[in-house]
């Protein structure tokens, strides 16, 4: 909840400040004074110049000190307005003395403030606790109801205000031992959600809220200090009260809100609280219906953003949209997101942030490319061969136009932008607007001219240079004297590797006469010459150069379109000639956006009652992950095969850990073609990519992380024209054989991997040659990518290799040293933690490094964590984050940590501590990470923690680069409650399924029977264990069934598993073909809900006893979950319809079931679907804008 609105403060802010309300001649009671709350509270009230604040404690100790510090934090002169009394709410006879000796001093209150609280610590039942739940209610509900009593009774004429400071307790579970004060806070809070059913709210304004992390005195004296947590401040929710209790509140008469919320969001939503009389209440309702059901099913799913409240039965309108009218191309434009934010189609390939080309931060417009990549980081990327236009030149001559990049950026309106899928639009500061769109190896531009400018003659230039001016010699253009078309291409560099490529284009024009053309040198042109040939220049850039079309004076745009290819400048000309022939801008933009819909449409989530920021940012993060890499099939001048082939992977460090298999789930045709591409690469080029973009190797970060990938895509059933045999060998060669230069390729100090089991800091490696830094996460990377060889040659039937690679798997523990501590930076004061890994020499002798070196909270100038030369023995983290990075053996992990407790306590004090940086990929998984220790809960909490306050839908919205499409897929994943742990046989995580969270359309046609030798031995057809439509014959899909229909979940771990954590098979909900009538009318959705998951010995997991048959009615849907009493090892399958709720029944124990165990070694792969044969891809045009 806390995510609520887009905006999400921890201080105050000027919307909520004391000064802008005025409470002369009221009076205000505080009980609870001696609180930081309740101080902060009294303050705010006397800022907003309230005459009287009435300031009430229990203990005459603690009054006394509250007083004295109130007196001196108040605005100077006001301290008079302070009074004290003493009353102990839990005593019936107290409060009732207090309520008098107001009557008798004649003082009216108009305000009564709440902070009240009494938390008992302990058991429920045993050691006293039956008597610390009756003080608990004492104090937090029937001593409380009768201060509510006294101040409802009295002052009756005058419009008055309840501020109750509860507590977020009362809509979250999964926290052992706050059961009681839980209980108490909803019994107060539903008590007085009845007396706001009594009272308008211009009788008595009831509003109950959340206060936010603050530190109190309770949190004090529990250990706590100002650095455990990122705290929020006390003045915050004392400024909210005195908004709280203004007019400007009204609309919240009854509810239950945090602090941290913004309050002008929450007034543009008052139309939904006057329609929706349940909203943001207590109760089985809506969102909070959701957390209760998630502590009846003891399920403690990932319940994240994207329904925060959703209706309990949506209609089929909820459904009815189109997903692209909820795509912000804009999300990330600036702060360095570096997304490209311009037309282009799926996977297809300007603008000057960091790779994306344009940045919504006030930079100036040089170009309009295209080729861009998204979202990554390195140096600017691609924006090639740009077009600039001019309305007319000075003088009317061609000379009179400015012609180098940095000297033409031109500002534009920042009113004008317009991003859609397909599309985008902007007019510059000079009255030119420019609209763009693309097909696949085609841009179409439309350039609009000023009216004032019909006398003048247009003039469009396009320049021989890219986004990072890396331009080689020998750039050449032509321009055809009579036409204006413009051809050539140029030499470049790669962003992030080594190499350079050679693009091609062909620029035709349409419109406005011709009136001259010719060439341009730095900053001089001619219409004489048609021909160039450019060198770079001795200086930091490329010389200026390039070509112009001027047109006769009219009033008719000008369309340009720009053909690219990368074998030639002829096909660059026939690739735009039979794309678009006919200079058609609308029905060119039409078939983009249809591109786009055919990948969006078969993504749905109910809008019913959602925040519709929730549904863009989710979108958006699933358009992003599509944007990258890119289908140059039939555009690869390096080699002449029938193979598909992708580009600008990027940096697969990152992409591996959840785009790729988020993609595996929504776009499996997509992701068979980008495996079949990379063993394509090491057939050609002898080696996986690891980071390659641009026809270039990239450098390597890290292990040899396509070997994850093929992995993760072999487990799940990828098949349709991957040669397996191929890819076994393309891993094999990466963990055996050392290259050259492994620091774009392989893996390097394979020798000492082999020997000693490690890398070693200071390595003696003579065999190949990299950046020998990184030790430690290399050393876990490749443990990583040893587990996913293992699981490849487990389901080829090589035990001997699948045994060889699980062994290699487990060095990670050869870096764990057991005694190593670590102190907070720059200080000898311990974190409390021992246990990390860390460096070791060739003689087995420990390093060191300090554990929070290169993490989020490490400053220091002089601290290198990348590829530096003197960088750290851990890749852009610390070892405080990598000593979770052992995805692959969970249950050894969080035994060599301590157990699951303090494997918890470490992850909490990471997040807490601010140690992590979501921003960056070895985040991910630490948000659920929780989940292996049995505390699925606290994945949901941070998951809210995280989105949307550092992913929204601002063009600042997120926490640094995208990292081609990196951040879309954690959000979108997130957001989905799923999250991926590659290379195993299982999807780790899941929330409680809900009827307005997934659609998923079914388009491909189901698995085929055809079995073939070996691997018909290793194929398994999906198995559905109920049928929720016998009247339909449903089609069954394995990858998507199984993964958006019933997700397998780790069930545990047992120790010393071969394979790490054991894993349960699920059967497979299945989905329906589109086509059949009525099916996604009906609304079936289909989820997994944890029902129990079992511990295997040491390693942990969630061990939950359900023994009772429930029921539960959810506004009509009937959830009748009949459990038997027992410990449960399985996940359950819910299939959700717009009327039922049905959970599959369970067998006796001991019999058999669909869902069984898979032991290691005997990994069963379903097979998927057998995708349509390859059609010609489409490797790059995009349109956009390039900025300075």
């Amino acid at each position: 909840m806390a995510d609520f609105t887009n905006k999400y403060h921890q201080h105050v802010y000027p919307s909520i400040a004391p000064t802008n309300f005025d409470y002369s001649g009221k009076t205000v009671l505080v009980f609870g004074i001696s609180s930081v709350i309740g101080q902060a509270i009294a303050r705010a009230f006397i800022e907003a110049r309230a005459d009287h604040v009435v300031c009430v404690n229990r203990s005459p100790d603690a009054l006394h000190e509250a007083m004295k510090v109130l007196r001196s934090t108040v605005p100077e002169g006001t301290a008079d307005k302070l009074s004290s009394q003493i009353c102990d709410i839990a005593d019936t006879a107290s409060v009732d003395n207090l309520w008098k000796q107001l009557d008798s001093d004649k003082v009216l209150v108009d305000v009564l403030a709440l902070v009240v609280a009494d938390i008992p610590k302990g058991s429920t039942v045993n050691d006293g606790g039956v008597e610390r739940a009756e003080r608990a209610f004492r104090v937090n509900v029937t001593g409380s109801l009768r201060a509510v009593q006294g101040f409802a009774s009295r002052n009756t004429e005058r419009p008055k205000a309840l501020l109750n400071i509860s507590s977020a307790v009362t809509h979250m579970s999964g926290y052992p031992g706050t059961g009681i004060y839980a209980a108490t806070k909803i019994a107060f809070g539903t008590l007085l959600q009845d007396l706001a059913a009594e009272y308008k709210a211009d009788q008595i304004q009831i509003i109950s809220m959340h206060p936010g992390a603050v530190l109190s005195n309770a949190a004090s004296k529990a250990g706590f200090d100002a650095n455990s947590l990122p705290w929020d401040d006390a003045d915050l929710t004392g400024h909210y009260c005195v908004w709280a209790a203004s007019s400007q509140a009204k609309f919240l008469h009854g509810r239950f809100v945090w602090v941290s919320w913004d309050v002008d969001e929450l007034m543009q939503m008052k139309a939904r609280f006057e329609e929706d009389v349940g909203f943001l209440k207590l109760g089985l309702q809506e969102y909070f219906l959701f957390c209760i059901l998630n502590m009846i099913i003891h399920a403690a799913p990932i319940l994240l953003s994207l329904p925060l409240v959703f209706a309990a039965s949506p209609s089929t309108d909820a459904f009815n949209y189109d997903p692209l009218d909820y795509v912000d191309q804009l999300i990330g434009t600036s702060n360095g997101g570096n997304v490209f934010a311009g037309a282009t189609l799926p996977y297809d390939t300007d603008s000057d942030s960091n790779q994306g080309g344009f940045t919504f931060d006030g930079s100036n417009v040089t170009g309009f490319s295209s080729l861009h990549d998204s979202g990554t980081g390195g140096s600017p990327s691609l924006g090639n061969f740009p077009l600039f236009a001019y309305a007319s030149c000075t003088n009317d001559t061609v000379d009179g136009c400015v012609f180098p990049k940095p000297a033409r950026a031109t500002p534009f309106k920042n009113e004008s932008l317009q991003a859609q899928p397909g599309y985008f639009a902007l007019e510059l500061a000079s009255g030119v607007k420019a609209e763009m769109t693309t097909a696949q190896h085609t841009s179409l531009f439309r350039f609009t001219f000023p009216r004032g400018s019909y006398s003048g003659s247009p003039l469009i230039l396009l320049d021989l240079t890219d986004l990072s001016d890396s331009r080689q010699d020998n750039a050449t253009i032509s321009v055809d004297p009579q036409t204006g078309r413009m051809s050539g291409g140029a030499v470049f560099k790669p962003s992030f590797g080594t190499g350079t490529y050679t693009a091609f284009f062909c620029a035709d024009f349409k419109g406005a006469g011709v009136r001259d053309n010719g060439i341009f040198v730095d900053s001089r042109a001619s219409a004489d010459v048609k021909d160039l040939q450019i060198s770079r220049g001795i200086n930091s850039g490329p010389l200026p150069g390039g070509g112009f079309v001027r047109f006769n004076p009219s009033s008719s745009p000008v369309l340009a379109r720009i053909g690219l290819s990368f074998i030639s400048s002829d096909q660059a000309c026939n690739n735009a000639e039979r794309e678009i022939p006919s200079f058609d801008f609308k029905k060119t933009r039409t078939a983009a956006r249809k591109a786009w819909s055919d990948k969006l449409n078969p993504i749905k989530v109910s809008t019913a009652k959602v925040n519709p920021d929730l549904i863009k940012n989710f979108y958006s993060g699933v358009y992003r992950t599509m944007v990258n890499p890119q289908n140059w099939t039939q555009e690869n001048p390096l080699w002449q095969s029938s193979e598909p082939y992708f580009e600008d992977f990027y940096c697969l460090w990152d992409s591996f850990r959840s785009q790729l298999p988020f993609l595996t789930i929504v776009d499996p045709k997509a992701v068979t073609q980008m495996v079949r591409t990379m063993i394509d690469i090491y057939r050609h080029q002898g080696w996986l990519p690891d980071c390659r973009m641009s026809l270039c190797k990239g450098y390597t970060q890290g292990g040899s992380n396509a070997d994850n990938i093929l992995a993760d895509a072999y487990i799940k059933g990828l098949e349709d024209g991957i040669n397996w045999e191929d890819g076994y060998a393309a891993v094999v060669k990466d963990a055996t054989v050392e290259p050259y230069d492994w620091s774009s390729e392989g893996r390097g100090g394979l020798d000492s991997w082999n020997s000693l089991g490690y890398v070693p800091v200071q390595d003696f490696d003579y065999k190949g040659f990299g950046t020998m830094t990184r030790s430690i996460s290399r050393t876990l990377e490749y443990s990583y990518n040893d587990y996913s060889i293992s699981q490849i040659a487990a389901g080829m039937g090589k035990q001997a290799d699948k045994e060889k690679y699980l062994a290699s798997s487990r060095n990670w523990q050869n870096l764990f040293k057991a005694d190593q501590t670590s102190n907070r930076l720059n200080t000898t004061t311990s974190t409390g933690f021992k246990g990390f890994f860390q460096p070791r020499f060739l003689n087995q002798t420990w390093g060191f490094q300090d554990p929070l070196k290169c993490s989020n909270l490490d400053t220091d100038p002089d601290s290198i964590c990348s590829l530096q030369n003197n960088g750290a023995e851990t890749f852009e983290s610390s070892i405080w984050e990598y000593a979770f990075f052992v995805p692959h053996d969970q249950a050894r992990l969080i035994t060599t940590l301590g157990g699951p407790a303090a494997f918890v306590k470490r992850l909490d004090y990471l997040h807490d501590s601010n140690i992590t940086y979501i921003g960056n990929e070895p985040a991910f998984l630490t948000v659920f990470q929780y989940h292996y220790a049995g505390r699925p809960a606290l994945s949901a909490l941070r998951s809210h923690f995280y989105i949307p306050r550092f992913f929204s839908t601002r063009p600042d919205g997120l926490p640094g680069n995208d990292d081609s499409g990196a951040m879309g897929s954690f959000v979108a994943m997130a957001m989905l409650g799923l999250f991926p742990n590659p290379g195993q046989e299982a999807t780790t995580d899941r929330r409680l399924p809900h009827h307005a969270a997934l659609l998923r359309e079914c388009e491909h046609p189901q698995p085929s029977d055809r079995q073939d030798g070996a691997r018909a031995n290793r194929r398994v057809r999906p198995h559905v264990r109920r049928r929720v439509h016998p009247e339909r014959n449903a089609r069954r899909q394995g990858l998507h069934a199984q993964l958006v229909g019933s997700l397998v979940l780790h069930a545990g771990a047992r120790a010393g598993a071969d394979a790490g954590p054991q894993r349960e098979r699920l059967g497979h909900a299945g989905c329906r073909s589109a086509a059949e009538p009525g099916w996604l009318n009906r609304g079936l959705l289909c989820g997994v809900v944890a029902a129990a998951v079992a511990a295997r010995g040491a390693g942990g997991g969630m061990q939950m006893q359900i023994s009772e048959r429930e029921s539960l009615e959810l506004g009509g849907v009937l959830v009748d979950a009949a459990r038997e009493s027992r410990l449960l090892t399985h996940a359950e399958l819910w299939c959700v319809t717009s009327n039922q709720l049905v959970l599959p029944e369970l067998p006796p124990e001991g019999q058999g079931r669909a869902a069984q165990v898979v032991q290691p070694g005997a990994q069963r792969r379903p097979r998927l679907w057998a995708p349509p044969k390859d059609t010609p891809g489409a490797p790059h045009s995009r349109a956009g804008v390039l900025v300075a």
